[in-house]
């Protein structure tokens, strides 16, 4: 059975990370931290036409990689908060948390 590209990615880095592999990966990406159980980082700019310029120059990155973040906008300030919604676990029971493609995102 052939498997396109794009799903055969996916499913190689579709798994929860444990915190030790969060941690070790967090420790490499300035900014970045862990809210809410997602990771999350804030841009701030100039005002509020700076801020929607980046998110439309980012989306064309994000559709790339086809994994799409919360993005939140206020004002000058552009906060993403990425986790994998959907994981299959060893089990085969689906659930959700940080997985390598949160990080290939950040």
């Amino acid at each position: 059975m052939n498997v396109p590209t794009w799903e055969l990615r996916y499913l190689q880095q579709n798994r929860k990370l444990d915190e030790n592999e969060i941690a070790q990966k967090l420790a490499s990406l300035d900014g970045w931290r862990i809210q809410d159980g997602k990771l999350s980082r804030s841009f701030k700019f100039a005002g509020f036409e700076e801020a929607i310029a980046f998110i439309v120059r980012i989306a064309l990155e994000i559709e790339k990689i086809d994994h799409h973040p919360e993005m939140v906008n206020e004002y000058s300030t552009v906060t993403f908060r990425l986790t994998t919604h959907k994981i299959r676990n060893p089990d085969g029971t689906v659930s959700s948390g940080i997985s390598l493609l949160d990080f290939e995102l950040a």
